[in-house]
């Protein structure tokens, strides 16, 4: 069974070359939210186009599960690059950024840029807290793999009344695992309490107004079958934002 919150942080790197701001989160910043207690499991994805929160050039966007990858320092003439990258942490905590655990041993400075500006300074953050509303494995088998982040999903945000319509869409796809569909945990327009002084921390809404529902539909292979530009058109159709989200 998932946590019952979600923490959502989108980002893309504005100083620092994307591979060290890739090796920044996957080797120090999710490591420190589950090692410290602040979320139970961290996954990172990165997306080869601003998605979910960034501005997009399209409907859909592919992102990776890069969660297990290792980069390379970057040469010092690379910039910072556009791509957007996705951090999800489940939690048993509401607002978790709020925690002392993460005021206290989470690190904001690092030695990857100057080891004096703080990960606000070098990026760009857009961060949702959510709740877990219901879960739905009912269209198709739950495979192995529950403890682990979905390789592939498809994320969503759209009104209440479409949650059903996509999710049976979205079944239809080889390799479907369940769906989650989740909520804004806080109707508060900012959470710039959360977090160190500098932290760009906000509310869901500026992503989406707070009425609108999460769906993030997992599935366990690459290969998702021969409907998936079908079954992806209709979930434009129904959501607010879509997102089709690949493994590596």
């Amino acid at each position: 069974m998932p946590q019952p919150y979600l923490l959502q942080e989108h980002s893309h790197s504005t100083q620092v070359p994307p591979a060290i701001w890739s090796q920044w989160y996957t080797e120090e910043r999710n490591r420190d939210m589950v090692h410290f207690g602040i979320c139970k499991t961290a996954a990172f994805y990165r997306a080869t186009s601003d998605t979910l929160g960034m501005q997009t050039s399209g409907p859909f966007a592919f992102i990776k599960n890069s969660a297990m990858m290792r980069f390379g320092t970057a040469t010092s003439g690379e910039e910072g690059g556009g791509e957007a990258y996705l951090a999800w942490y489940q939690t048993d905590r509401r607002r978790c950024l709020e925690c002392p655990e993460y005021e206290i041993h989470v690190r904001q400075t690092n030695e990857l840029w100057d080891a004096e500006s703080i990960c606000h300074d070098v990026g760009s953050f857009e961060i949702a807290d959510l709740e877990l509303v219901e879960v739905h494995d009912v269209y198709g088998p739950r495979e192995e793999g529950e403890g682990t982040a979905a390789p592939h999903i498809i994320h969503c945000k759209l009104e209440k009344s479409q949650v059903s319509v996509v999710i049976s869409e979205a079944s239809q796809l080889d390799g479907y695992r369940r769906s989650l569909v989740y909520k804004l945990a806080s109707s508060e327009q900012s959470l710039a309490s959360a977090g160190r002084e500098g932290e760009s921390v906000v509310a869901d809404d500026a992503v989406a107004p707070s009425d609108l529902w999460s769906v993030v539909c997992e599935y366990s292979t690459r290969d998702l079958g021969a409907r998936l530009d079908e079954v992806m058109e209709s979930v434009r159709r129904e959501a607010r934002t879509a997102a089709l989200v690949g493994d590596l």
